[in-house]
């Protein structure tokens, strides 16, 4: 009996329940190489059993011509088939890389979604193979890629991510997913790239969205770089985001080294009434604060004295 016979025996064992275990385990033991063609045909297949199993095999058979139609099954409307093409494409190593890359810009979301996990799932390893796809692919699927180069993470990953900003094809993916990588590196490099007009918000918006833990703290650290570029843009930030940031800058005149006189700037322009309550608070047990932020209070005093005068407008 040829082996195509076989596998049309076992295709009807599968169909059949009472069956289908012995016909999984026949199919398993069917090794011929010249099984792959017959084996993508069936999977088109109405039942997702046979689909199911077939799957399984073309990924032990480890032939290449089943990598793209095994691709395109990643769409099939049930789950464990879908699972199992996953797996058998898991497979193929990296002899699946090129063609699931080129997949990346498939409409279909299960395609998409199931391609990332299997190229996450790789890890480092690949993490060159798929910086250089991003400059040999469309926009699209260079913005997946950079997608599955965060997922994956790690100091690699950063790196890419990091040279990423100057490419204007992927830069605003690079700049939200660095900032959610907590990435200080990153930061710093935001910093410089905010002298482009254009990604200005999306890196304001960036800072914000990340919080005063990490986002906060880094810029204050930032105001007492070396680069004067550096400082200056890590100011206009600061006065961007506002209200936020009174707390961390008064905290930071305590802060050995620090710029005081720039610092108590910045508190004048976005505010010190707004930061009145804190300085009062700390200037309580740090002389340091008390003394730097004396003319804050002083003129605070004044303005409470004139109202309680009864003074306003030009008598003033």
């Amino acid at each position: 009996m040829t082996s195509i016979e076989k596998l049309k025996i076992i295709i009807d064992k599968l169909k059949d329940e009472r069956s289908r275990w012995e016909a999984i385990l026949d199919l398993k033991m069917l090794n011929d190489p010249s099984l792959v063609e017959p084996l993508i045909k069936i999977m088109s297949s109405n039942n997702w059993v046979i689909r199911w199993c077939v799957a399984e095999k073309l990924g032990d058979l480890g032939n290449s011509k089943a990598i793209t139609p095994l691709i395109k099954i990643l769409r099939d409307k049930d789950f464990h088939v879908r699972k199992n093409v996953a797996k058998s494409l898991e497979k193929f190593g990296s002899l699946a890389f090129p063609a699931l890359v080129a997949h990346l810009d498939e409409r279909n979301s299960n395609i998409r979604k199931n391609i990332h996990s299997i190229l996450v799932k790789t890890g480092e390893d690949d993490i060159p193979n798929l910086e250089a796809a991003i400059n040999t692919h469309n926009w699209i699927i260079a913005n997946q890629v950079i997608h599955i180069i965060w997922r994956i993470g790690g100091e690699m990953a950063e790196k890419v991510l990091v040279k990423a900003i100057s490419n204007k094809r992927i830069q605003k993916n690079a700049i939200v997913m660095l900032m959610q990588m907590n990435s200080k590196q990153g930061m710093k490099e935001l910093l410089k790239a905010y002298a482009d007009p254009s990604l200005r918000l999306l890196i304001l918006n960036s800072f914000k969205r990340k919080g005063l833990d990490v986002a906060g703290s880094f810029l204050i650290n930032s105001l007492h770089s070396s680069s004067l570029p550096i400082v200056l843009r890590a100011e206009v930030i600061i006065q961007k985001i506002g209200d936020p940031m009174l707390g961390m800058l008064v905290k930071a005149l305590s802060i050995k080294g620090s710029d005081k006189n720039r610092i108590v700037g910045l508190i004048k322009k976005i505010g010190p009434a707004k930061a009145l309550n804190i300085i009062k608070q700390l200037s309580k047990t740090d002389p340091q604060i008390r003394h730097l932020t004396r003319y804050i209070r002083h003129q605070s005093l004044s303005k409470d004295s004139d109202t309680k005068g009864g003074k306003s407008g030009i008598f003033k």
